[in-house]
């Protein structure tokens, strides 16, 4: 089974309680969704809601009257959506018409697919010649803290290998995107202890696709895991760090 199918297992599992406990998605939605204000200025604009699971707009209150099509890997999440227009796809492989859509959002979404560079290929291929994409995503050092503990108990990819902002305007620049703004910022999250650490992964589809077979691991591990872990006053920390990048096609 490839990454993607078991990125698709882990987000249709998640699927049912994900606005629960989608904490942090919540918050980078608003960020996104406040910079793709900037760009509908008609309701007749399309937005494609690129990654949406159960819609970038379900968290937030401000529901735009555009026309959305949201398109996800995993069915599950898609079913938990109240747009009309839903499409179960793969961001390499839109089902879309070339020079189609006026904006394309995707939070959260673009460090999952192993092909990125066809993952911006295709949001370049269906942006109109006017037309803007805003995305969030994940960059290094994201998750630094369980990187650096995993690596001293092992060699095995416990977690994403995460790239960096740079990595990302490259991306976009060889799919012909020109970058208009774009803004970096971290946040560190704060456990009682491992477990709740990991349960928050699970509880949001984010855990590793265990393609390694190495996954997070076992009780054992996670207990060799914890007495190494850096912990702070206030619990066992996780840090995210995100980039916000908005591009144009003219």
């Amino acid at each position: 089974m490839n990454s993607q199918h078991l990125v698709q297992q882990n987000f249709n599992r998640a699927a049912t309680n994900y606005l629960t406990h989608a904490t942090m998605q919540r918050t980078v939605a608003h960020k996104l969704i406040k910079h793709a204000q900037a760009y509908i200025n008609s309701e007749t604009q399309i937005i494609l809601d690129l990654g949406s699971g159960p819609g970038t707009f379900s968290h937030s209150d401000q529901q735009p009257k555009n026309p959305i099509i949201a398109i996800d890997l995993s069915l599950n999440m898609l079913k938990t959506s109240s747009h009309s227009t839903k499409i179960n796809a793969d961001a390499t492989k839109l089902p879309l018409s070339a020079d189609s859509i006026d904006i394309i959002i995707s939070n959260l979404m673009l460090q999952w697919p192993p092909n990125k560079q066809a993952a911006f290929n295709e949001i370049s291929r269906v942006l109109k010649p006017t037309g803007k994409a805003i995305f969030t995503t994940l960059v290094t050092p994201s998750l630094n803290e369980l990187i650096s503990g995993w690596a001293q108990l092992d060699n095995a990819q416990h977690t994403l290998k995460f790239l960096n902002t740079q990595n990302y305007t490259q991306l976009a620049e060889k799919a012909q995107l020109r970058l208009i703004k774009q803004n970096n910022w971290h946040e560190k999250l704060f456990f009682k202890d491992l477990f709740s650490l990991f349960k928050h992964f699970s509880q949001t589809g984010t855990n590793l696709p265990k393609t390694t077979g190495q996954g997070l691991g076992g009780k054992t591990r996670l207990k060799q895991l914890e007495l190494i872990y850096p912990r702070e006053d206030r619990g066992f920390p996780l840090s995210y760090y995100y980039l916000i990048q908005c591009y144009s096609k003219e």
